[in-house]
Protein backbone atom coordinates (compact mmCIF):
# COMPACT_ATOMS: atom_id res chain seq x y z
CA UNK A 1 0.00 0.00 0.00
CA UNK A 2 1.03 3.39 -0.73
CA UNK A 3 0.22 6.48 -0.21
CA UNK A 4 0.34 10.69 -0.81
CA UNK A 5 -0.77 13.71 -0.46
CA UNK A 6 -0.12 17.52 -2.07
CA UNK A 7 -0.89 20.46 -1.21
CA UNK A 8 -0.34 24.05 -3.17
CA UNK A 9 -1.26 27.93 -2.62
CA UNK A 10 -0.49 31.31 -3.90
CA UNK A 11 -0.29 34.11 -6.58
CA UNK A 12 0.92 35.06 -9.76
CA UNK A 13 0.87 37.58 -12.35
CA UNK A 14 -0.32 37.79 -15.45
CA UNK A 15 0.49 40.34 -18.05
CA UNK A 16 -0.54 40.71 -21.27
CA UNK A 17 -0.36 42.95 -24.17
CA UNK A 18 -2.40 43.12 -27.41
CA UNK A 19 -2.06 46.13 -30.32
CA UNK A 20 -4.59 45.39 -33.18
CA UNK A 21 -3.63 47.20 -35.84
CA UNK A 22 -7.44 48.68 -37.58
CA UNK A 23 -7.48 51.18 -40.68
CA UNK A 24 -9.17 53.58 -38.62
CA UNK A 25 -6.45 53.49 -35.93
CA UNK A 26 -4.85 51.60 -33.49
CA UNK A 27 -6.49 49.20 -30.36
CA UNK A 28 -4.03 48.53 -27.45
CA UNK A 29 -5.32 46.23 -24.79
CA UNK A 30 -3.56 45.94 -21.92
CA UNK A 31 -4.51 43.15 -18.87
CA UNK A 32 -3.15 42.28 -15.63
CA UNK A 33 -4.54 39.24 -13.78
CA UNK A 34 -4.10 38.16 -10.13
CA UNK A 35 -4.45 34.55 -10.56
CA UNK A 36 -4.62 32.44 -7.39
CA UNK A 37 -2.96 28.92 -7.39
CA UNK A 38 -4.72 26.26 -5.51
CA UNK A 39 -4.56 22.76 -5.38
CA UNK A 40 -5.32 19.64 -2.95
CA UNK A 41 -4.50 16.29 -4.63
CA UNK A 42 -3.92 12.58 -2.94
CA UNK A 43 -3.36 9.22 -4.00
CA UNK A 44 -3.69 5.79 -2.25
CA UNK A 45 -2.64 2.60 -4.05
CA UNK A 46 -2.98 -0.89 -2.66
CA UNK A 47 -1.69 -4.17 -4.05
CA UNK A 48 -2.32 -7.91 -3.08
CA UNK A 49 -0.31 -10.91 -4.39
CA UNK A 50 -2.45 -14.23 -4.40
CA UNK A 51 0.09 -15.96 -5.60
CA UNK A 52 3.90 -15.51 -7.57
CA UNK A 53 1.63 -15.25 -10.90
CA UNK A 54 -1.42 -13.00 -9.57
CA UNK A 55 -1.44 -9.79 -8.27
CA UNK A 56 -4.86 -7.62 -8.39
CA UNK A 57 -4.61 -3.49 -7.49
CA UNK A 58 -6.60 -1.05 -6.65
CA UNK A 59 -5.99 2.79 -7.03
CA UNK A 60 -7.08 6.33 -6.86
CA UNK A 61 -6.88 9.82 -7.65
CA UNK A 62 -8.27 13.08 -6.25
CA UNK A 63 -7.45 16.17 -7.39
CA UNK A 64 -9.01 19.59 -6.55
CA UNK A 65 -7.67 23.24 -7.81
CA UNK A 66 -9.11 26.71 -7.22
CA UNK A 67 -7.61 29.02 -9.63
CA UNK A 68 -9.55 32.19 -9.20
CA UNK A 69 -8.86 35.35 -11.18
CA UNK A 70 -9.11 39.17 -10.53
CA UNK A 71 -8.39 40.76 -13.82
CA UNK A 72 -8.04 44.77 -14.55
CA UNK A 73 -7.81 45.39 -18.23
CA UNK A 74 -7.83 48.85 -20.69
CA UNK A 75 -8.33 48.90 -23.73
CA UNK A 76 -7.58 52.13 -25.58
CA UNK A 77 -8.58 53.39 -29.22
CA UNK A 78 -6.48 55.62 -31.22
CA UNK A 79 -7.25 57.31 -34.72
CA UNK A 80 -5.65 56.95 -37.60
CA UNK A 81 -2.94 59.62 -36.72
CA UNK A 82 -2.09 57.95 -33.45
CA UNK A 83 -4.27 60.54 -31.04
CA UNK A 84 -6.25 58.63 -27.92
CA UNK A 85 -9.92 58.79 -28.57
CA UNK A 86 -11.53 57.07 -25.64
CA UNK A 87 -10.76 53.72 -23.90
CA UNK A 88 -12.78 50.89 -22.07
CA UNK A 89 -12.13 49.92 -18.35
CA UNK A 90 -12.59 45.98 -18.29
CA UNK A 91 -12.73 45.01 -14.44
CA UNK A 92 -13.68 41.30 -13.67
CA UNK A 93 -13.46 38.61 -11.06
CA UNK A 94 -13.49 34.94 -12.22
CA UNK A 95 -14.03 32.05 -9.20
CA UNK A 96 -13.55 28.90 -10.88
CA UNK A 97 -13.29 25.69 -9.25
CA UNK A 98 -12.43 21.81 -10.49
CA UNK A 99 -11.83 18.53 -9.42
CA UNK A 100 -11.27 15.00 -10.63
CA UNK A 101 -11.64 11.85 -9.27
CA UNK A 102 -10.13 8.59 -10.96
CA UNK A 103 -10.14 4.83 -10.32
CA UNK A 104 -8.63 2.35 -11.63
CA UNK A 105 -8.71 -1.30 -11.04
CA UNK A 106 -6.12 -4.15 -12.63
CA UNK A 107 -5.37 -7.74 -12.85
CA UNK A 108 -1.84 -8.80 -13.66
CA UNK A 109 -1.38 -12.76 -13.89
CA UNK A 110 1.63 -14.72 -15.60
CA UNK A 111 0.47 -17.46 -17.37
CA UNK A 112 3.35 -19.84 -17.20
CA UNK A 113 7.24 -19.66 -16.91
CA UNK A 114 8.02 -18.41 -20.91
CA UNK A 115 6.90 -14.95 -19.04
CA UNK A 116 3.75 -14.45 -20.91
CA UNK A 117 1.76 -11.97 -18.94
CA UNK A 118 -1.53 -10.94 -18.90
CA UNK A 119 -2.94 -7.67 -17.41
CA UNK A 120 -6.65 -6.30 -17.49
CA UNK A 121 -7.20 -2.60 -16.27
CA UNK A 122 -10.78 -0.81 -15.79
CA UNK A 123 -10.18 3.09 -15.14
CA UNK A 124 -13.16 5.52 -14.43
CA UNK A 125 -12.57 9.24 -14.21
CA UNK A 126 -15.09 12.16 -13.54
CA UNK A 127 -14.14 15.48 -14.13
CA UNK A 128 -16.15 18.73 -12.61
CA UNK A 129 -15.48 22.46 -13.66
CA UNK A 130 -17.25 25.62 -12.31
CA UNK A 131 -16.50 29.20 -14.01
CA UNK A 132 -18.48 32.30 -12.60
CA UNK A 133 -17.07 35.23 -13.71
CA UNK A 134 -18.60 38.60 -13.06
CA UNK A 135 -17.60 41.75 -15.70
CA UNK A 136 -18.19 45.55 -15.96
CA UNK A 137 -16.41 47.37 -18.79
CA UNK A 138 -16.86 51.19 -19.02
CA UNK A 139 -16.28 53.69 -21.78
CA UNK A 140 -14.37 56.77 -21.03
CA UNK A 141 -13.23 59.36 -23.18
CA UNK A 142 -9.67 60.43 -23.68
CA UNK A 143 -9.46 62.90 -21.18
CA UNK A 144 -11.05 60.02 -18.26
CA UNK A 145 -14.33 61.49 -18.55
CA UNK A 146 -16.63 58.71 -17.98
CA UNK A 147 -19.48 57.94 -20.81
CA UNK A 148 -21.76 55.14 -20.56
CA UNK A 149 -21.39 50.91 -19.78
CA UNK A 150 -20.13 49.73 -22.98
CA UNK A 151 -21.02 45.77 -21.16
CA UNK A 152 -21.53 44.43 -17.84
CA UNK A 153 -22.53 41.04 -17.56
CA UNK A 154 -21.68 37.47 -15.77
CA UNK A 155 -20.92 34.28 -17.30
CA UNK A 156 -21.22 30.95 -15.15
CA UNK A 157 -20.16 27.88 -16.79
CA UNK A 158 -20.57 24.27 -15.13
CA UNK A 159 -18.74 21.29 -17.01
CA UNK A 160 -18.87 17.58 -16.51
CA UNK A 161 -17.42 14.67 -17.61
CA UNK A 162 -17.23 10.92 -17.24
CA UNK A 163 -15.44 8.35 -18.91
CA UNK A 164 -14.43 4.91 -18.35
CA UNK A 165 -11.92 2.52 -19.94
CA UNK A 166 -11.07 -0.80 -20.83
CA UNK A 167 -7.83 -2.49 -21.38
CA UNK A 168 -6.23 -5.56 -21.94
CA UNK A 169 -2.99 -6.34 -22.95
CA UNK A 170 -0.65 -9.31 -23.65
CA UNK A 171 3.31 -9.76 -23.37
CA UNK A 172 3.95 -12.74 -25.17
CA UNK A 173 7.64 -13.55 -25.69
CA UNK A 174 8.52 -15.92 -28.40
CA UNK A 175 11.66 -18.03 -29.85
CA UNK A 176 11.54 -15.40 -32.98
CA UNK A 177 10.57 -12.08 -31.11
CA UNK A 178 9.23 -10.39 -28.12
CA UNK A 179 5.29 -9.84 -29.31
CA UNK A 180 2.74 -7.44 -27.43
CA UNK A 181 -0.86 -7.02 -28.57
CA UNK A 182 -4.12 -5.71 -26.25
CA UNK A 183 -6.90 -4.52 -26.85
CA UNK A 184 -8.24 -0.63 -25.41
CA UNK A 185 -12.43 0.96 -25.35
CA UNK A 186 -12.94 4.45 -24.11
CA UNK A 187 -16.33 5.75 -23.50
CA UNK A 188 -16.93 9.67 -22.81
CA UNK A 189 -19.07 12.14 -22.01
CA UNK A 190 -19.66 15.57 -21.43
CA UNK A 191 -22.50 18.38 -20.81
CA UNK A 192 -21.68 21.51 -20.04
CA UNK A 193 -23.89 24.01 -19.13
CA UNK A 194 -23.08 28.10 -20.51
CA UNK A 195 -25.78 30.93 -19.14
CA UNK A 196 -25.03 34.47 -19.72
CA UNK A 197 -26.70 37.29 -17.99
CA UNK A 198 -26.70 40.84 -19.22
CA UNK A 199 -26.12 43.06 -16.42
CA UNK A 200 -25.95 46.79 -18.20
CA UNK A 201 -29.26 47.71 -16.60
CA UNK A 202 -28.13 47.11 -13.39
CA UNK A 203 -30.09 44.03 -12.79
CA UNK A 204 -28.81 40.73 -14.52
CA UNK A 205 -30.93 39.38 -17.10
CA UNK A 206 -30.79 35.79 -18.49
CA UNK A 207 -29.71 36.45 -21.98
CA UNK A 208 -30.89 33.00 -24.20
CA UNK A 209 -29.23 33.82 -27.15
CA UNK A 210 -25.47 33.74 -25.48
CA UNK A 211 -26.52 30.52 -23.70
CA UNK A 212 -25.87 27.32 -24.27
CA UNK A 213 -26.08 23.61 -23.36
CA UNK A 214 -23.69 21.54 -25.38
CA UNK A 215 -23.12 17.83 -25.07
CA UNK A 216 -20.09 15.47 -26.39
CA UNK A 217 -19.89 12.31 -26.64
CA UNK A 218 -16.75 10.23 -28.00
CA UNK A 219 -15.90 6.63 -28.36
CA UNK A 220 -12.96 4.83 -29.07
CA UNK A 221 -11.73 0.61 -29.85
CA UNK A 222 -8.20 0.44 -30.52
CA UNK A 223 -6.36 -2.70 -31.26
CA UNK A 224 -2.61 -2.84 -31.38
CA UNK A 225 0.36 -5.53 -31.96
CA UNK A 226 3.97 -4.56 -30.99
CA UNK A 227 6.79 -6.66 -31.86
CA UNK A 228 10.76 -6.49 -31.46
CA UNK A 229 13.74 -8.51 -32.34
CA UNK A 230 17.42 -9.06 -32.05
CA UNK A 231 18.22 -9.56 -35.16
CA UNK A 232 22.27 -9.85 -34.35
CA UNK A 233 25.06 -7.76 -32.16
CA UNK A 234 24.33 -4.84 -34.72
CA UNK A 235 21.18 -4.62 -35.21
CA UNK A 236 17.80 -4.13 -33.42
CA UNK A 237 14.26 -4.15 -34.94
CA UNK A 238 10.70 -2.96 -34.00
CA UNK A 239 7.49 -2.67 -35.55
CA UNK A 240 4.09 -2.00 -34.35
CA UNK A 241 0.54 -1.09 -35.84
CA UNK A 242 -2.46 0.44 -33.97
CA UNK A 243 -5.94 0.35 -35.50
CA UNK A 244 -8.25 3.45 -33.75
CA UNK A 245 -11.95 3.70 -34.95
CA UNK A 246 -13.90 6.60 -33.27
CA UNK A 247 -17.00 8.29 -32.89
CA UNK A 248 -17.84 11.41 -31.30
CA UNK A 249 -20.92 13.03 -31.58
CA UNK A 250 -21.80 16.96 -30.61
CA UNK A 251 -24.94 18.51 -29.90
CA UNK A 252 -26.06 22.78 -29.14
CA UNK A 253 -29.83 22.71 -27.63
CA UNK A 254 -29.40 26.64 -27.88
CA UNK A 255 -28.40 26.35 -31.76
CA UNK A 256 -30.38 23.24 -32.05
CA UNK A 257 -26.76 22.02 -33.87
CA UNK A 258 -25.38 18.58 -34.22
CA UNK A 259 -21.87 17.91 -34.91
CA UNK A 260 -21.13 13.84 -35.83
CA UNK A 261 -17.58 12.58 -36.89
CA UNK A 262 -16.89 8.81 -37.89
CA UNK A 263 -13.70 7.90 -38.40
CA UNK A 264 -10.84 4.80 -38.43
CA UNK A 265 -7.46 5.24 -39.10
CA UNK A 266 -4.20 3.46 -38.87
CA UNK A 267 -1.39 4.58 -36.89
CA UNK A 268 1.96 2.46 -37.69
CA UNK A 269 5.03 2.47 -35.69
CA UNK A 270 8.84 1.41 -37.06
CA UNK A 271 12.19 1.63 -35.46
CA UNK A 272 15.51 -0.29 -36.13
CA UNK A 273 19.39 0.87 -34.70
CA UNK A 274 22.26 -0.12 -36.11
CA UNK A 275 25.78 -0.70 -33.89
CA UNK A 276 28.50 -0.55 -36.48
CA UNK A 277 31.24 -0.43 -33.82
CA UNK A 278 31.66 0.49 -30.14
CA UNK A 279 31.85 4.24 -30.94
CA UNK A 280 29.00 4.80 -33.91
CA UNK A 281 25.14 3.47 -33.59
CA UNK A 282 22.89 4.93 -36.12
CA UNK A 283 18.79 4.36 -35.88
CA UNK A 284 15.73 4.84 -37.71
CA UNK A 285 12.10 5.96 -35.95
CA UNK A 286 8.68 6.92 -37.70
CA UNK A 287 5.89 7.11 -36.12
CA UNK A 288 2.18 8.48 -36.66
CA UNK A 289 -0.18 9.98 -34.04
CA UNK A 290 -3.10 12.01 -33.18
CA UNK A 291 -3.74 14.92 -31.40
CA UNK A 292 -7.17 15.23 -30.07
CA UNK A 293 -8.15 18.82 -28.95
CA UNK A 294 -9.19 19.28 -25.22
CA UNK A 295 -13.12 18.85 -24.27
CA UNK A 296 -13.42 22.35 -23.33
CA UNK A 297 -12.37 23.75 -26.80
CA UNK A 298 -15.26 21.89 -28.27
CA UNK A 299 -17.40 23.89 -26.01
CA UNK A 300 -18.83 27.03 -28.26
CA UNK A 301 -18.25 29.19 -24.72
CA UNK A 302 -17.79 32.86 -25.31
CA UNK A 303 -15.57 35.65 -22.78
CA UNK A 304 -15.92 38.63 -23.19
CA UNK A 305 -13.68 41.69 -22.81
CA UNK A 306 -15.58 44.00 -24.66
CA UNK A 307 -19.00 44.50 -26.55
CA UNK A 308 -17.13 43.82 -29.47
CA UNK A 309 -13.85 41.63 -28.18
CA UNK A 310 -14.43 37.97 -27.26
CA UNK A 311 -12.85 34.29 -27.22
CA UNK A 312 -15.09 31.36 -27.91
CA UNK A 313 -14.76 27.34 -28.49
CA UNK A 314 -15.67 25.48 -31.39
CA UNK A 315 -17.85 22.79 -31.34
CA UNK A 316 -16.02 21.45 -35.14
CA UNK A 317 -12.71 21.46 -33.64
CA UNK A 318 -10.85 18.16 -34.89
CA UNK A 319 -8.61 16.13 -34.30
CA UNK A 320 -4.73 16.42 -36.18
CA UNK A 321 -2.81 13.58 -37.22
CA UNK A 322 1.12 13.45 -37.71
CA UNK A 323 3.88 11.25 -39.44
CA UNK A 324 7.04 11.96 -37.88
CA UNK A 325 10.82 10.27 -38.79
CA UNK A 326 13.77 10.85 -37.45
CA UNK A 327 17.35 9.48 -38.24
CA UNK A 328 20.17 9.73 -35.61
CA UNK A 329 23.55 9.16 -35.51
CA UNK A 330 25.33 8.61 -31.60
CA UNK A 331 29.10 8.88 -31.64
CA UNK A 332 30.51 7.15 -28.54
CA UNK A 333 27.35 8.35 -26.56
CA UNK A 334 29.23 11.89 -26.76
CA UNK A 335 27.88 13.38 -29.98
CA UNK A 336 24.11 12.54 -31.49
CA UNK A 337 23.11 14.25 -34.56
CA UNK A 338 19.77 14.17 -35.35
CA UNK A 339 17.16 14.85 -38.52
CA UNK A 340 13.95 14.64 -38.55
CA UNK A 341 10.90 15.81 -40.67
CA UNK A 342 7.20 15.92 -39.23
CA UNK A 343 4.06 15.98 -41.25
CA UNK A 344 0.78 17.70 -39.94
CA UNK A 345 -2.86 17.20 -41.28
CA UNK A 346 -5.65 19.25 -40.72
CA UNK A 347 -3.57 21.04 -37.85
CA UNK A 348 -5.40 23.32 -35.47
CA UNK A 349 -4.53 25.84 -33.62
CA UNK A 350 -5.82 29.67 -32.07
CA UNK A 351 -6.38 32.11 -34.72
CA UNK A 352 -7.33 36.01 -33.54
CA UNK A 353 -9.34 36.82 -36.40
CA UNK A 354 -10.80 40.16 -36.84
CA UNK A 355 -13.52 42.55 -38.49
CA UNK A 356 -12.33 45.67 -39.61
CA UNK A 357 -15.89 46.59 -40.56
CA UNK A 358 -17.06 46.94 -37.20
CA UNK A 359 -13.33 46.60 -35.45
CA UNK A 360 -14.39 43.30 -33.45
CA UNK A 361 -11.66 40.84 -32.66
CA UNK A 362 -12.18 37.42 -31.81
CA UNK A 363 -10.42 34.39 -30.47
CA UNK A 364 -11.06 30.85 -31.76
CA UNK A 365 -9.33 27.66 -32.71
CA UNK A 366 -9.94 25.78 -36.11
CA UNK A 367 -8.83 23.51 -38.32
CA UNK A 368 -7.03 25.41 -41.02
CA UNK A 369 -3.56 24.49 -41.51
CA UNK A 370 -1.28 21.65 -42.88
CA UNK A 371 2.64 21.41 -42.57
CA UNK A 372 6.02 19.95 -43.35
CA UNK A 373 8.53 20.53 -40.66
CA UNK A 374 11.88 19.59 -40.73
CA UNK A 375 15.30 20.31 -38.50
CA UNK A 376 18.93 19.05 -37.90
CA UNK A 377 20.38 18.99 -34.44
CA UNK A 378 23.38 18.35 -32.66
CA UNK A 379 23.51 17.18 -28.93
CA UNK A 380 27.01 17.63 -27.08
CA UNK A 381 27.69 15.23 -23.71
CA UNK A 382 30.53 15.67 -22.09
CA UNK A 383 32.59 15.73 -18.58
CA UNK A 384 35.11 18.73 -19.27
CA UNK A 385 36.14 17.71 -15.00
CA UNK A 386 35.33 15.68 -12.76
CA UNK A 387 33.40 18.22 -11.27
CA UNK A 388 31.78 19.45 -14.35
CA UNK A 389 28.96 17.87 -16.25
CA UNK A 390 27.37 20.01 -19.39
CA UNK A 391 24.83 18.85 -21.54
CA UNK A 392 24.41 20.44 -25.00
CA UNK A 393 22.16 20.73 -27.91
CA UNK A 394 21.81 23.10 -30.92
CA UNK A 395 18.78 22.64 -33.52
CA UNK A 396 18.15 24.45 -36.78
CA UNK A 397 14.27 24.08 -38.02
CA UNK A 398 12.53 24.75 -40.42
CA UNK A 399 8.82 24.34 -41.96
CA UNK A 400 6.33 24.97 -45.41
CA UNK A 401 2.67 25.26 -44.41
CA UNK A 402 -0.36 25.77 -46.24
CA UNK A 403 -3.64 26.44 -45.21
CA UNK A 404 -6.55 24.27 -46.07
CA UNK A 405 -9.55 27.10 -44.76
CA UNK A 406 -9.36 30.39 -46.49
CA UNK A 407 -8.97 32.30 -42.88
CA UNK A 408 -8.12 35.54 -45.45
CA UNK A 409 -4.51 35.25 -44.19
CA UNK A 410 -0.77 34.11 -46.08
CA UNK A 411 1.75 31.52 -44.47
CA UNK A 412 5.11 32.57 -44.09
CA UNK A 413 8.02 30.28 -42.30
CA UNK A 414 11.54 31.23 -41.38
CA UNK A 415 14.69 29.32 -39.61
CA UNK A 416 14.67 29.24 -36.46
CA UNK A 417 17.68 27.82 -34.17
CA UNK A 418 17.48 26.57 -30.64
CA UNK A 419 20.28 26.81 -27.96
CA UNK A 420 20.30 24.65 -24.80
CA UNK A 421 22.94 24.45 -22.17
CA UNK A 422 23.06 22.34 -19.15
CA UNK A 423 26.10 22.16 -16.85
CA UNK A 424 26.34 20.54 -13.62
CA UNK A 425 29.38 21.63 -10.96
CA UNK A 426 30.57 19.52 -8.52
CA UNK A 427 30.91 21.93 -5.27
CA UNK A 428 31.81 19.08 -2.41
CA UNK A 429 30.72 15.22 -2.04
CA UNK A 430 26.81 16.29 -1.06
CA UNK A 431 27.11 20.10 -2.87
CA UNK A 432 25.64 20.55 -6.41
CA UNK A 433 25.09 23.66 -8.38
CA UNK A 434 22.94 23.90 -11.86
CA UNK A 435 23.29 26.41 -14.52
CA UNK A 436 21.16 25.70 -17.53
CA UNK A 437 20.42 28.22 -20.65
CA UNK A 438 18.08 28.54 -23.73
CA UNK A 439 17.46 30.74 -25.94
CA UNK A 440 15.39 30.40 -29.72
CA UNK A 441 15.58 32.82 -32.64
CA UNK A 442 12.71 34.59 -33.54
CA UNK A 443 10.96 32.82 -36.50
CA UNK A 444 8.06 32.82 -38.90
CA UNK A 445 5.49 29.62 -38.38
CA UNK A 446 2.87 29.61 -40.73
CA UNK A 447 -0.04 32.18 -39.64
CA UNK A 448 2.37 33.67 -36.57
CA UNK A 449 5.58 35.58 -36.08
CA UNK A 450 7.06 34.28 -33.20
CA UNK A 451 9.56 36.70 -31.17
CA UNK A 452 12.53 35.63 -29.45
CA UNK A 453 12.85 33.02 -25.97
CA UNK A 454 15.58 32.39 -23.38
CA UNK A 455 15.91 31.41 -19.61
CA UNK A 456 19.04 31.51 -17.81
CA UNK A 457 18.70 29.43 -14.22
CA UNK A 458 20.29 28.99 -11.68
CA UNK A 459 19.97 25.80 -8.87
CA UNK A 460 22.22 24.76 -5.91
CA UNK A 461 21.87 21.35 -4.33
CA UNK A 462 23.33 20.65 -0.97
CA UNK A 463 22.27 16.79 0.72
CA UNK A 464 23.02 15.95 4.34
CA UNK A 465 22.41 13.70 7.09
CA UNK A 466 23.37 10.64 4.41
CA UNK A 467 21.05 12.36 2.17
CA UNK A 468 18.17 12.07 4.09
CA UNK A 469 17.61 15.85 4.17
CA UNK A 470 18.13 17.87 1.17
CA UNK A 471 17.78 21.73 0.38
CA UNK A 472 17.85 22.82 -2.78
CA UNK A 473 17.36 26.50 -4.10
CA UNK A 474 16.43 27.19 -7.68
CA UNK A 475 16.23 30.66 -9.34
CA UNK A 476 14.06 30.25 -12.30
CA UNK A 477 14.34 32.82 -15.37
CA UNK A 478 16.55 35.79 -13.90
CA UNK A 479 16.09 38.03 -16.58
CA UNK A 480 12.24 37.29 -17.32
CA UNK A 481 12.57 37.05 -21.07
CA UNK A 482 11.11 33.11 -21.56
CA UNK A 483 7.29 34.71 -21.80
CA UNK A 484 5.90 34.15 -25.16
CA UNK A 485 6.41 37.48 -26.74
CA UNK A 486 5.62 39.30 -30.26
CA UNK A 487 3.16 36.86 -31.36
CA UNK A 488 2.31 38.37 -34.49
CA UNK A 489 -0.37 37.25 -37.55
CA UNK A 490 -2.37 39.22 -40.32
CA UNK A 491 -5.73 37.98 -40.73
CA UNK A 492 -8.08 39.93 -42.97
CA UNK A 493 -5.86 42.90 -43.22
CA UNK A 494 -5.61 43.25 -40.05
CA UNK A 495 -2.34 43.15 -37.76
CA UNK A 496 -2.31 41.43 -34.69
CA UNK A 497 0.62 41.50 -31.94
CA UNK A 498 0.42 39.52 -28.54
CA UNK A 499 2.43 39.12 -25.75
CA UNK A 500 1.94 37.02 -22.53
CA UNK A 501 4.03 37.06 -19.81
CA UNK A 502 3.07 34.46 -17.13
CA UNK A 503 5.67 35.14 -13.89
CA UNK A 504 7.95 32.63 -15.26
CA UNK A 505 10.93 34.46 -12.63
CA UNK A 506 10.63 33.46 -9.45
CA UNK A 507 12.60 31.62 -6.51
CA UNK A 508 12.54 28.75 -5.10
CA UNK A 509 13.78 27.45 -1.42
CA UNK A 510 12.66 23.63 -0.66
CA UNK A 511 13.45 20.93 2.07
CA UNK A 512 13.11 17.40 1.43
CA UNK A 513 13.24 14.93 4.25
CA UNK A 514 13.14 10.75 3.27
CA UNK A 515 12.77 9.14 6.35
CA UNK A 516 11.10 5.34 6.86
CA UNK A 517 12.08 1.75 5.29
CA UNK A 518 13.95 2.35 1.85
CA UNK A 519 13.78 -1.04 1.51
CA UNK A 520 9.80 -0.88 0.22
CA UNK A 521 9.32 -1.43 -3.47
CA UNK A 522 6.43 0.27 -4.42
CA UNK A 523 4.70 -0.84 -7.79
CA UNK A 524 3.69 2.19 -9.63
CA UNK A 525 0.94 1.76 -12.39
CA UNK A 526 -0.08 3.99 -15.05
CA UNK A 527 -3.75 4.87 -15.22
CA UNK A 528 -5.45 3.43 -18.20
CA UNK A 529 -7.37 7.21 -18.92
CA UNK A 530 -4.23 8.80 -19.00
CA UNK A 531 -4.84 10.41 -22.40
CA UNK A 532 -8.53 11.63 -22.11
CA UNK A 533 -7.82 12.77 -18.64
CA UNK A 534 -5.19 15.65 -20.16
CA UNK A 535 -8.16 16.46 -22.34
CA UNK A 536 -9.70 17.98 -19.05
CA UNK A 537 -6.98 20.67 -19.27
CA UNK A 538 -6.39 19.98 -15.72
Amino acid sequence: MSASFNGKTGYKNVDEISDVYFEDGLSNLNARTKAKNENLSGKLALDYDFSEKTTVGFQVLNDRTNPDFQSDIIVKKYNAQNQLQNYIVNNSFADRASGNQTYNAHLITKLDTLNRKLSFDVDYFNYNSKFDREFTANNYLADGTFVDVNQSGRNISNQDIDNWSFKADMEHPLKALNLSYGVKLSFTNSISDVLFYDAISGTPVLDLMQSNRFKYAEKNQAVYINGDKKISEKWNLQLGLRLENTETNGFSETLNQETVNNYLKLFPMFFASYKKNENNTFSLNYGRRINRPRFDLLNPFRIYISSNSYAEGNPFLKPSFSDNFEFAHSYKEILRTSVYVNSVTNGYGVLFTSNPETSTQIITRDNYFKSLNYGVGESYSESFADWWQSENSLYFLGAKTEFIKDISATPSNSLQIDFTTNNTFVLGKNTKLQMDFNYSTPFKSGLYEIGYASSFDIGFKQDLFNKTLQIAFLANDIFNVSYLKDFTSVVNGVKQVYSNNESNRFVRLSLIYNFGNKTINVKERNFGNQEERKRTGN
